[in-house]
């Protein structure tokens, strides 16, 4: 640059480098003569240094890492990036930046196993090397349910309906959906699977009724389990009543417990109602009360029938889309025969025999029996009349009779006994031995394990989740061969 007005002359360097140090020198000349001078230029350096070391992290897979470094210096150093000794670039999972002079930064999206190790970045300029390193290991967190399945839209039959639930976890667990204790396998309309958000779903397309019942989602990772349960009850289209099962015409001798009875369908479930001989029905909840299962049985029982009791009896089943009626008549009989039959002593024609019943299921005990006029009976267990109870129930017709539990308990096992006594004092008498015993259930696999790789060295485990009543005994086999669990190098946990 020159101005000569002034007299003043410059030498303009851009972008000084190490390379324009050094001595210069000029010459001013003219007609009258020449002179001349000369400097020294120092460009002036700072070695890099670091200002923010990188800081160790712990991180769960599939989570982002982001590690910083601050250095200084002059000119500013440029900075290599390396995870475990490989030079790291830019791709589609990792980014590298620089958000401000000085400043730089390296991300790891959706960290994987193969990114925990050293992490370390080198930060070069033309005066020296600065350098800075950090760990990155992995978060481990045991299941826990964050978001459950409380509320959950009851469906509608045809409709779709999502099940979801968000399960904090690390590593990502294993996730099995059961209903009613079984597992849901995926299909053409059920589709099981996790959000972008997070969220493990079970999905139903055009949902019937038998996906109604109650479903559990089991997470399962090295660290623990956890699991959340909830009913779904898939809602029919609104039909009237209808009777699946009709009353049927029933005789009882007098001052013996007797019942009729119908099964319902229909949505809404219908109401039901009670005529005797076209007359509306008290139903007291003493000498006559209704029951109502689950499956939709209605029952009406009468403790102790008496003359008044005979008659025809009407179920009127009504819901807002219709009504419907069965009918039916109860004899109510006395103690002569009159069905031909002469008299004689009482016997069994069809004894008790010993039986097994499965807890939680309907256990019946029947008899027949013969003799004029109609013999009494009683029922006892383990030496105590039977009482009727909403569990306990017994008739008889004078042909007939059976004791009904339901459903039956382990309380329940024990000998019965029914007793028939006949005029003049003749007796008879049968026994049984009832036996409870609990479901059992065949051993099956809810959650299984998959081919595993790991690296020479390390630990590996393998997690199993096995279900059956009663609870299965497991056995350990590697290439056929069953393991030698003496060697230290295998171990086995149980969690429950």
């Amino acid at each position: 640059m020159r101005d000569e007005a002034a007299e003043v002359y410059s030498l303009v360097l851009d972008d000084v480098t190490l390379a324009d140090a050094g001595a210069y020198s000029f010459t001013a000349s003219n007609e009258a003569g020449e002179a001349t001078g000369s400097c020294k230029l120092h460009v002036h350096t700072v070695p890099p240094s670091v200002s923010l070391e990188l800081r160790s992290q712990d991180v769960c897979l599939e989570d982002v890492a982001t590690f910083t470094l601050r250095c200084c210096g002059l000119p500013l150093p440029v900075p290599t990036w390396t995870k475990k000794g490989a030079v790291q670039r830019d791709d589609e999972r990792t980014a590298i930046a620089s958000p401000e002079p000085g400043v730089h930064t390296i991300t790891f999206r959706d960290v994987s196993m193969d990114d925990y190790g050293k992490i370390e970045v080198v930060a070069t300029s033309v005066v020296g090397t600065t350098s800075s390193s950090c760990e990155l290991t992995q978060r481990t967190l045991p299941c826990e349910v964050l978001d459950g399945l409380e509320n959950v839209t009851k469906g509608a039959e045809g409709d779709d309906v999502t099940l979801t639930v968000v399960i904090r976890a690390s590593p990502r667990p294993v996730i099995v959906w059961m209903k009613d204790g079984r597992e849901v396998r995926p299909s053409d309309v059920v589709n099981a699977g996790l959000t972008a958000d997070g969220q493990f779903f079970l999905e139903f397309r055009h949902v019937t009724a038998d996906d109604a019942g109650t479903y559990c989602v089991v997470a399962v990772n090295d660290e623990g389990r956890t699991e959340a349960t909830v009913k779904l009850d898939v809602t029919p289209p609104p039909s009237k009543p209808e009777f699946l099962q009709e009353l049927r015409p029933t005789k009882v001798i007098t001052g013996y417990p007797c019942r009729m009875q119908v099964k319902c369908g229909g949505y809404p479930a219908p109401q039901v109602s009670w005529l005797k001989d076209g007359q509306p029905l008290t139903v007291d909840g003493q000498h006559i009360q209704q029951i109502v299962l689950d499956d939709g049985t209605v029952l009406l029982q009468l403790d102790v029938a008496t003359d008044a009791d005979a008659g025809r009896y009407t179920c009127v089943a009504r819901n807002a889309d219709g009504e419907m009626t069965s009918s039916a008549p109860l004899a109510v009989l006395d103690h002569v025969r009159t069905d031909g039959q002469p008299d004689g002593t009482p016997t069994f024609t069809s004894p008790l025999k010993d039986v097994t019943a499965d807890e939680g299921k309907t256990l019946r005990l029947p008899v027949a029996v013969r003799g004029g006029p109609v013999p009494n009976m009683t029922w006892y267990k383990d030496g105590k009349p039977v009482k009727l109870d909403d569990r306990v129930f017994f008739t008889y017709d004078g042909d007939r009779s059976f004791l009904e539990i339901r459903p039956c308990r382990g309380a329940d096992a024990g000998e019965y006994r029914c007793v028939l006594e006949g005029e003049g004092g003749a007796t008879a008498s049968t026994s049984c031995i009832v036996t409870v015993r609990k479901c059992f259930e065949a051993p099956s696999f809810a959650q299984g394990f998959n081919a595993v790789q790991q690296l020479p060295g390390l630990d590996i485990r393998l997690t199993v989740r096995a279900d059956g009543v009663p609870r299965p005994e497991l056995s350990w086999f590697k290439d056929g061969k069953p393991i030698d669990f003496s060697d230290e190098r295998y171990k086995v946990r149980k969690d429950g």
